[in-house]
């Protein structure tokens, strides 16, 4: 799980590395410990962010095509609230479809009528 970690620090990138973890260890790692994988690769990213910060070393990654943003402070809490919502919707999208797949998946299973017409080549 160190690369995991490794990645989202490096990159700022706490999801793309819980993904390259899962890419890279699914055969040897139980899924319950990407949670704890992906809090500590949040953990790492906010940290690195927050040095570089403090330090007053900005360039920890040079990027290709320069921009004029402003970069006084690490994180905009205008932008932390738009990304919380959007992330609490995106979480309660994602809930409600798992919700309609099971009732689907539910569906099928009590009508073997439909499901056997719909497994018909």
């Amino acid at each position: 799980m160190m690369h995991n970690q490794g990645v989202a620090a490096t990159f700022y990138a706490p999801i793309g590395g819980v993904l390259f973890s899962i890419e890279v260890t699914t055969v040897y790692f139980a899924v319950r410990n990407y949670w704890r994988g992906f809090f500590a690769a949040c953990c790492g990213a906010t940290v690195w962010r927050l040095l570089g910060f403090w330090i007053k070393n900005d360039e920890s990654i040079s990027a290709l095509f320069k921009t004029n943003f402003s970069t006084d402070y690490p994180f905009d809490p205008i932008e932390l609230l738009a990304f919380s919502f959007i992330g609490a919707t995106c979480g309660l999208a994602g809930a409600a479809y798992i919700k309609f797949h099971r009732e689907i998946v539910q569906f099928f299973r009590r009508h073997k009528r439909i499901s056997g017409f719909l497994q018909q080549k």
